[in-house]
């Protein structure tokens, strides 16, 4: 009877400290992820070799930013000004904005009429072009578009712009609009004025609107998914993105059929301020011919 007693208290022993040193991992585990891993910007490279781009042009570097949700932890105006500074030094091409520049609802607001201006401090060749989220639009007006816009930034909804980088050639912006504007996004209205066989890109906020867009674009952006939150390896079930959008979406470079898209992992929090293993990013993404 003694030897059951003692071993049984062996179990109890071993088992509680096996609780308290998962309890303690799971406390450094979401320190890191809410207090820390939000904080530390880093800068990815992504090339896409393709043959929609002719291989005479010279590649093109664009910066991808997405999802800034300023006023969210870590994401200050002050913090902004260091991603633009980050982004300038870059040098990029193109810059490419992919929505949800305020944050609303869990955190103190940095409202658009502070966001924009720092934005319009962006420098590129061929331009600065912008989409906007769900989060822009529950502001129930136009305020971010007006302040974007004013900022010298090209705000595209279900719109082409066509960008001339010189010797007569020219490639083309598409932006698609966030249903959250009341509008269905619509590549068919926005590419109606491209030419056939003339590089496209196109900007959207959600992933899934990729199922609107034709194999003969060069290449799509997007963001939303906050890259799943966490990257954990072999643990993809873990990943956690909206609703309305996809797994197999959540970040980085996809290939669906003949269509290439590139996922923004983004830069600041919504509902959920963590990120594991999937620090904030300014994407550089390189096109070149194949």
């Amino acid at each position: 009877m003694q030897v059951l007693v003692e071993i049984v208290t062996a179990i109890f022993g071993i088992a509680f400290k096996l609780i308290f040193a998962a309890a303690v991992m799971a406390v450094i585990f979401l320190s890191w992820g809410v207090g820390i891993e939000p904080g530390l910007l880093r800068v990815t490279a992504t090339e896409i070799a393709t043959p929609n781009w002719q291989t005479y042009w010279r590649p093109l570097r664009i910066a991808v930013l997405s999802d800034l949700h300023v006023g969210s932890p870590h994401i200050d105006a002050k913090h902004l000004e260091f991603i633009v500074e980050t982004v300038n030094a870059q040098k990029p091409d193109l810059v490419l904005l992919l929505g949800d520049y305020v944050a609303d609802g869990y955190y103190k607001a940095v409202p658009p009429e502070v966001v924009a201006p720092i934005l319009g401090r962006l420098s590129a060749r061929h331009g600065v072009f912008a989409v906007l989220g769900e989060h822009d639009w529950r502001t129930g007006d136009t305020s971010v578009q007006n302040a974007l816009k004013q900022a010298g930034i090209k705000v595209l909804h279900n719109q082409a712009m066509a960008v001339r980088p010189g010797k007569g050639r020219r490639f083309w912006i598409v932006g698609l609009t966030d249903p959250a504007s009341g509008t269905r996004p619509s590549y068919g209205r926005a590419a109606q004025t491209i030419p056939r066989g003339e590089p496209v890109f196109v900007m959207m906020h959600n992933p899934v609107e990729i199922d609107r867009v034709p194999a003969t674009v060069t290449a799509s952006f997007a963001g939303h998914t906050h890259g799943g939150l966490f990257n954990i390896p072999y643990a993809d079930h873990v990943m956690l993105v909206p609703a309305d959008t996809d797994k197999s979406l959540a970040r980085g470079l996809i290939r669906i059929g003949r269509k290439t898209l590139f996922v923004s992992s983004g830069i600041g929090s919504s509902s959920i301020p963590i990120r594991i293993n999937l620090r904030p990013e300014i994407a550089i993404v390189t096109i070149k011919g194949s």
